[in-house]
Order: C-alpha cells, then structure tokens, then sequence
C-alpha cells in the first residue's frame, strides 16, 4: 500500500509540476551507470578520490560501487538501521560515518575495504536519540551531529567521545562546516540558522527566513569556495543565500533565480554549478554566475530520488542510483582568437576582425564581435570608429580584443603607398612587403603588379625577407652583378639558395620564371610535397617535387586550371604572392 501511494504520489507531483519548456534546451547529461540494489537508495558518496561510491540504502545496507562502471565492490548490513540516511567519508578514505533514520542513538564508523564496524559513538547508554545529520571537521577528527533532542554534539571521532554538546531552541536537521572560516551552520526546524565557531562551540550569529516560519525539511550547505551558505525550506521555489564575509547578510534574488524546490543540493569543485535534488521532480543543475538552470534529469512515471552529490572533480553527479557524466558542463573557454581581414592597410581603410572562443572540449565557436571590447594602443595610427576599425596614418598598432577575461592580440601595419594597380588578391601581399621594407613601387602610385622580374632584383628582395647576412657573405665571383645587388647576391650563394648561370655570370637581367621562383621558395623555405601533387600538365622533373611542395600548402596557383606557367616570367604581382604565402606558411 504504501509503494502504490508512492507511485501515486510521484504520478500527480508530475502532471502538477511539469514544466512546459522542452528538455531540448538544456543540457543532456550522459548517464555513466545504473547502480544495483535490492531497495531504494537514500544517500550517496563518492570516496575523496572519487574511484568509489558508496550508498546507504532503505533496509540498511550499505554497498560500494566503482564509480567509472557501476560495479558493486562491496556490500554490508547496519543490522541496527531501518534506514541509512547519511554517510561520510573521512578525508583519507579509509572509513565511513553513517547514521540511520531511526531512533538508534549511535553514529557508526566502518572501515570502507572490509566493512568491519570499527565504533559506535552513543551518548550514553539506554539513550536512543535519532540523529537527523552529520558533518566532518577538515582532517576528519572532528565529527558535528544534529539530533531530536534540540542537540549539536561535537565528537571526537577517533576516540569516539564526545567534546561538547550545544542545545538548540529548536530541532537540528542540518550542518555545515566551513572550512575556511572555521564555522558550523546549524539548519533549524523553525526556519532559522545558528552559526556557531567550528572547535569551540562559540556563538556567531542567527538569521531567520522569517518569523514562525515552520519546515519539515531544512537544508543547509556552504558554497564551493566557503563565501556563501545556502539555506533552503522544502516549501518554498528559491533557496536563501548569505554572504559569509559579511556577517551573514542575506543576499538578494530575483523572481525567478533558481526557481526550484531545493530538498537536497552539491556544488561542484569550483562553485561554477549546483545540482539540485526536488521530492517527486527530476533533478536540476544551476550556472551559479546566471542563477538559470542549464541541466535536467528527464521525466518519468516514476518516484525520483532526491538526493545528490557531485563527484570532488566535478566531473560526475550521482543522483539517487544513477551516476551521470558531467564533464559536459565543464566545456568552458580556454582562450580567444583574433582574425583581422588583413593585417596590413593603407590610410583610410576600414576592415572587420572575426572573433572565435576555443572551449575546454577541443571546439571553436565564434563570437559576435559586439560583445568583445576592443582597444588600440596606437589610436593615432588606426582606432576603433562607430564600430569599426579605420585606419588614420602610416604606423603601427596593436588591437587588444577582451572576452569574459581573456585576451588575443593583432599587430596591424598601415602604410603610406596607396597603390593604384592591386587587385584584392595582391593588397595583403604587397602591404607585407612594402611594410617590412623588402619591396617598393616603381612609383608613388604603382606597384607594377603586371611587370616582370629580373634576376638580381628577385636576388634583392629575396635576401631581405630572408633577413640574410648580406655585409660578411664572400664574393660570389659574378660580374655582371650591378654594385645595389652585390651583397644580396653574395649572401644568397654563400646560403646556397642560388647559383649563377655560369661560373662568372649571375644572368642579372634574365628575368625570373615561375618555375625558379618555386624552386627557391623551396629550398628556402624546405616545404615538402607529403602525399600531395599537383595536377599541371607543363611540369618537368625538374620543378615537379617543388611546385607540388608549394601547392600543398597553398602557395601557389597556375595560371589556370592545367597550366602552371613554369616558363613564362613571374610577375610582381604574383612574385609578392608567392613570397608573402611562404612568410606566411612559415609561421
């Protein structure tokens, strides 16, 4: 009879309190494992090192599973317990505390590998007090116990006797230790907290809900980092926040902040989430940032347990029998990224930046520019204006863009020469080489993107992007080298990067081809084809292992689909091209 009005119960709880918006906008938690048991689960823990959980189930048996699997490692009766209603693990993992939902008046100690009981902590003999909670010291040598007779004891837990006991105006059903603080939060019946000193018992403060507020249920636990107790009453939608460094003081909530019904709840490590157990509805996970629910069990025709407990790392919840995969929570950003449209530009120019965020799991995703903050350390140079980013003088900058507390940054050269014969295609490569001081126009206001190359002048500009050491290079012993190209053409023979075409002449007025290019871009740069080849028809042996190099990492194009133009003169165009992809590639 009274399963079929639990199963009633939790039937009408559902149909009462569904909640109409779809399970499909929030978070799907895997589920690892089922735990197997003969009788409802009541409790739950995981071993500090969080391998093991171990459970208290409703005919008194307590059993430990492997976390990762579910697989029952061990199993034993508290032949004194209806039903096990809390356990603890001390810090070192080698025992468990538990206590029963009867009136048993003994906490008892185990030892967690062979289940042998090791004590009993009682008052005094012939006292049969029930216990409503337990807590534990930081090193485990301190344990806190609320009980029926309005009583807070503090035991000794090694020596398995008590130290003080404090008499509460009302019924105990909560503790909650602070670690940092050294503090000990006891939830009243009556819907009020008593503060006490966690070693001497002393009193720090009360805070009440309100005034004759009555609650069968009565939860109290500190936030991750200790600065924060929550408070919850099963009654109401929202738990009660209070600020731990400032005297406890209520913090604030809006309406609907962790709009819920908080009968059990865990933080995880770092304070980032809170899991939620409800009395007849699936669990709940809360952003604690945004206060907004960001998970949810599924529902069911079936009676929910309410209890939860994150692992120590976050990264798995165990509610009732079953242990969910959290790490999916934990996809959080590692870093941003910045992409200007180009990183050179001439004055007057305006351009955009895409932003992306990289997240803990390996993904990328972009962020809407508007919701970076954006600055340059060089405003006078090119600045941020109504929203885009306009470049004001020749110079340099550098754009900082600022997302959630991380940072990426952009150095973005403007330039003078405004260069009336690029095409879209040249304007990044042309500015690289014009900033970096390798190449120039053949005026003020052309480029020449469609002239070709001699030798000697290919020589100049190669040795500068290769930052050569062109005052020590020996002669090459080339003569038909004019004086402005001696020094680039001795520190490219010397690097072994060119030959002459004889001993004694350098071919300086030749000009360049599109196959030579390829072959010094090569040897430069030591690109190599991989598995890659390229598919022109007018490749020779020669040049086929460095043009397909070049193709692989997207250097080079040819002069259309079938042909590379291996013979035909490079122009200036493509000539800065193909140098400003290798820089580029390089990098």
């Amino acid at each position: 009879m009274k399963k079929l009005f639990i199963v009633l119960a939790a039937f009408f709880a559902c149909i009462i309190f569904f909640d109409k918006a779809s399970a499909s906008e929030f978070l799907d938690l895997p589920k690892i494992a089922e735990l197997k048991t003969d009788s409802s689960i009541t409790t739950g823990v995981f071993s500090p090192d969080d391998k093991f959980i171990v459970t208290g189930d409703s005919s008194g048996y307590i059993t430990v599973y492997n976390a990762a699997t579910g697989a029952q490692v061990n199993k034993w009766e508290d032949k004194d317990a209806y039903e096990i209603s809390k356990i603890l693990f001390s810090p070192d993992g080698q025992r468990l505390v538990s206590i029963s939902t009867g009136y048993s008046g003994n906490v008892k100690v185990w030892d967690v590998q062979t289940g042998l009981l090791l004590s009993t902590l009682t008052v005094e003999k012939g006292d049969y007090r029930k216990f409503y909670d337990i807590a534990l010291n930081k090193d485990g040598t301190v344990l806190y116990t609320a009980d029926g007779e309005k009583s807070v004891i503090y035991w000794d837990l090694l020596k398995g006797t008590k130290l003080l006991e404090l008499t509460m105006p009302t019924l105990p059903t909560s503790l909650a230790y602070n670690a940092a603080e050294q503090h000990l939060a006891i939830g009243l019946k009556d819907g009020s907290i008593n503060v006490r000193q966690a070693v001497s018992g002393e009193y720090i403060s009360t805070k009440s809900v309100g005034p004759d507020y009555f609650s069968d249920i009565v939860k109290v636990k500190y936030s991750a980092d200790n600065k924060v107790l929550y408070f919850s009453l099963i009654n109401d939608q929202q738990p009660y926040l209070f600020d731990v460094n400032n005297h406890y003081e209520m913090i604030p909530l809006e309406e609907n902040d962790y709009s819920s019904q908080w009968k059990d709840f865990d933080f995880n490590l770092n304070h980032k989430y809170v899991a939620v157990g409800e009395q007849y509805s699936p669990f709940k996970i809360f952003d604690t940032e945004t206060k907004e629910l960001v998970a949810k069990g599924n529902y069911g025709f079936y009676y929910y347990s309410d209890d939860v407990e994150f692992s120590h790392n976050g990264k798995r919840l165990v509610v009732g029998g079953t242990v969910y995969d959290t790490a999916i929570l934990f996809n959080e950003l590692t870093s941003i990224q910045i992409t200007p449209a180009s990183l050179h530009m001439s004055v007057d120019d305006v351009q955009g930046f895409t932003v992306k965020g990289k997240y803990s799991n390996g993904t990328v995703k972009a962020i809407p520019s508007a919701e970076v903050q954006w600055s340059s350390e060089n405003p006078d140079v090119a600045t941020f204006i109504y929203g885009k980013f306009q470049a004001l003088k020749p110079g340099t900058t550098t754009i900082k863009a600022s997302y959630k507390g991380f940072t990426a940054k952009a150095v973005i050269q403007v330039n003078s020469q405004q260069f009336t014969d690029l095409k879209p295609i040249h304007v990044d490569a042309v500015n690289y080489l014009v900033s970096k001081k390798i190449a120039s126009g053949l005026s003020k206001t052309t480029f020449g993107t469609n002239a070709t190359i001699k030798r000697v002048d290919a020589a100049i500009m190669i040795a500068k992007a290769l930052e050569l050491d062109t005052a020590t290079a020996p002669k090459a012993g080339f003569t038909d080298v004019p004086a402005r190209g001696q020094a680039y053409v001795n520190a490219l023979k010397a690097s072994g990067v060119i030959s002459g075409k004889t001993k004694t002449t350098f071919g300086t007025n030749d000009q360049i081809t599109r196959g030579e290019m390829a072959l010094i871009l090569q040897r430069v740069y030591k690109f190599t084809p991989d598995s890659t080849h390229h598919s022109f028809v007018d490749v020779s042996s020669r040049y086929d292992n460095a043009i397909s190099s070049l193709v692989r990492y997207k250097i080079v194009t040819g002069i259309n689909d079938y042909e590379f133009g291996t013979s035909i003169p490079i122009t200036r165009g493509d000539f800065a091209i193909f140098l400003y992809n290798s820089e580029m590639a390089k990098n």
